[in-house]
């Protein structure tokens, strides 16, 4: 087989792959596109990120400040958390947020030492394509705690974007 044909397959091989993505995929080509992350911490079954709410709401707020992102829902469990955002126009940088979130969450709980191993690598992300998907994905961050059996209804979770929006509702 020679090269140029061998160079055509690989390129329509790769077309094709496009072409099956999905709508939802090219979502993430548009920086302003909500997107669904799940984090976990690497020791499974640990309670640090309730133990130290404080500490995580703090990196994620100097976080936010410096590079700024609309936080449109998050629920915190106590070994892993989802959360919704979405970038400013232009900007496509998630993991570097991410990664800042947890160097200044890890610095937080032990500040000699690196902590290396706090965190599970990297991050599960999804593009939420259209508001069917962004009412899905808050349904699910909504329920998760209750999913967990941690609590009967989710809007009972105290680390949770809606039970403070219905607390202050009421």
């Amino acid at each position: 087989m020679n090269w140029v044909r061998l160079q055509s397959r690989k390129f329509a091989a790769a077309v094709n792959l496009l072409l099956r993505i999905g709508r939802q995929s090219w979502g993430m080509m548009h920086t302003n596109t909500p997107r669904f992350f799940t984090l976990g911490l690497a020791a499974r079954g640990d309670d640090l990120l309730l133990a130290r709410i404080d500490l995580l709401r703090e990196a994620v707020r100097a976080t936010q400040i410096e590079r700024p992102f609309a936080l449109r829902a998050w629920v915190v469990l106590p070994d892993h958390l989802h959360v919704i955002w979405a970038l400013p126009e232009g900007d496509f940088d998630h993991a570097g947020r991410w990664r800042q979130i947890k160097t200044r969450f890890s610095r937080a709980i032990s500040p000699r030492s690196r902590r290396d191993g706090l965190w599970l690598r990297g991050f599960a992300e999804r593009a939420l394509a259209d508001d069917a998907a962004v009412a899905a994905h808050m349904g699910f961050c909504r329920k998760d705690p209750a999913l967990h059996g941690l609590v009967g209804d989710g809007a009972d979770w105290p680390w949770s974007s809606f039970y403070r929006r219905e607390v202050r509702a009421n």
